[in-house]
């Protein structure tokens, strides 16, 4: 026999426990809600003359609410009489969040329209989940007008009324059937708001819709082609959401140092600031690079009449890859070997001359330098990259052991 009711706000009832096996406890009666239509089992205590069992879940095996937890003292047995006591804090916020998701999915369906249906849903006391089918994204301003929407409804504090009849004869009436909900000879027709929400449900719902607080909308997200997810909360976790989105403001402002109404325009203008000055950073260091190459370029060696150049060089990959452009536009026909080491890293990159690396590749000459320096890499026979946890000590060593196999290919 099931007490809840869902219309009742029973907090304790006394029953008998008809079965007690492993870590489950079943009662004749109880008042403990299983697992159901997406809101989670309660929990609570069971207790008895002689021991304390405390229930973390309820779950639901064919007609029987199966109390899930743990023995915390004395001793449990079948046909023990006991009162059973559910987590009030907790069936509070299960309730709340519950007529919020029919709220919010009465709302959905009026943005978006009447295409919109339940395509999963999970109740907790920390937040509602609800999935729906919608194609496209969704605004800020229906997320807006939606969040408005369920708390124009709690502010209006209207009842929240409950019929039995046939799911046919609820349907009739307008009634919302819930997706992966079963339904028995006679449904529960939960309304709010006047009308403004109607549907079978057999979870448990405040008694007023004021008595959810606060709704907000904390995320929304497409998780498949055609569904997407809302995520929200209500009550004093809608506040605390409220709370900490102000700090991340107040934190901004701060930064900012200007007014919150300021902000946008502030952000907008820092962003613009250091778009120009990234530009005329990349404008210096293109010139740097420029007058390096050329310094570089001089440094030339011959190997067998082939123009040799060997470089460790500063700045990061990018720059790395600059100066080779660089000096292969200045040196035709050349073999050039280029090393950069930052953050603990050595990054090499070989360019050879297109006709000559026919001959040698860019690949095989790296792995004579790398396998010095601790490098791994490769790349077309034209260019090949490479990077490690090395140190640059040896490059000379590498470079000259570099040289002689490069004698070696050219022979």
């Amino acid at each position: 026999e099931l007490l809840f009711n869902n219309d009742s706000y029973l907090k304790e009832a006394e029953a008998k426990i008809i079965g007690v096996k492993d870590n489950m406890i079943q009662l004749d009666r109880t008042i403990f809600y299983a697992e159901s239509g997406g809101q989670i089992g309660d929990s609570g205590v069971i207790k008895s003359s002689e021991g304390l069992f405390e229930v973390s879940d309820t779950q639901l095996s064919g007609d029987q609410n199966l109390h899930i937890g743990k023995l915390q003292s004395g001793i449990i047995r079948s046909s023990d009489s006991v009162m059973a006591e559910i987590d009030n804090n907790k069936r509070k916020m299960l309730r709340s969040n519950h007529s919020a998701t029919h709220l919010m999915h009465a709302a959905l369906r009026k943005v978006l329209g009447p295409h919109v249906e339940q395509k999963g849903s999970l109740v907790s006391e920390e937040k509602l989940r609800f999935d729906f089918s919608h194609n496209g994204s969704i605004t800020k301003q229906e997320i807006d007008l939606i969040e408005e929407m369920v708390n124009l409804e709690v502010i209006q504090n209207t009842e929240v009324t409950t019929e039995l009849m046939s799911p046919e004869q609820a349907v009739d009436r307008g009634a919302m059937a819930l997706f992966g909900e079963k339904y028995g000879d006679l449904a529960r027709v939960l309304s709010m708001g006047n009308g403004y929400s109607v549907e079978l449900c057999g979870g448990t719902h405040v008694a007023r819709t004021g008595d959810i607080g606060v709704f907000k909308v904390v995320s929304e997200t497409g998780i498949s082609a055609g569904t997407r997810r809302i995520e929200a909360v209500t009550g004093m976790a809608a506040i605390k959401e409220i709370r900490l989105n102000e700090s991340y403001l107040d934190e901004s402002v701060q930064l900012a140092r200007t007014p919150k109404q300021e902000l946008a325009s502030r952000i907008s203008q820092l962003i613009s600031d250091v778009k120009s000055k990234d530009k005329e950073i990349e404008r210096l260091n293109g010139k740097v690079i420029a007058e390096e190459s050329s310094g570089l370029a001089d440094q030339t060696t011959d190997i067998a009449g082939i123009p040799f150049l060997a470089s460790m060089v500063a700045g990061d990959n990018k720059a790395m890859m600059k100066t080779l452009d660089d000096l292969r536009s200045k040196l035709s026909g050349a073999i050039i070997v280029l090393a950069q080491q930052g953050g603990g890293k050595v990054s090499l990159v070989v360019g050879i001359d297109g006709g000559l690396s026919k001959k040698i590749s860019a690949g095989d000459l790296l792995a004579q330098v790398g396998g010095v320096l601790g490098v791994k890499g490769g790349g077309p026979p034209h260019l090949a990259r490479g990077g490690g946890a090395g140190d640059l000590v040896k490059f000379d060593e590498a470079i000259d052991q570099a040289k002689r196999w490069i004698e070696e290919q050219v022979q």
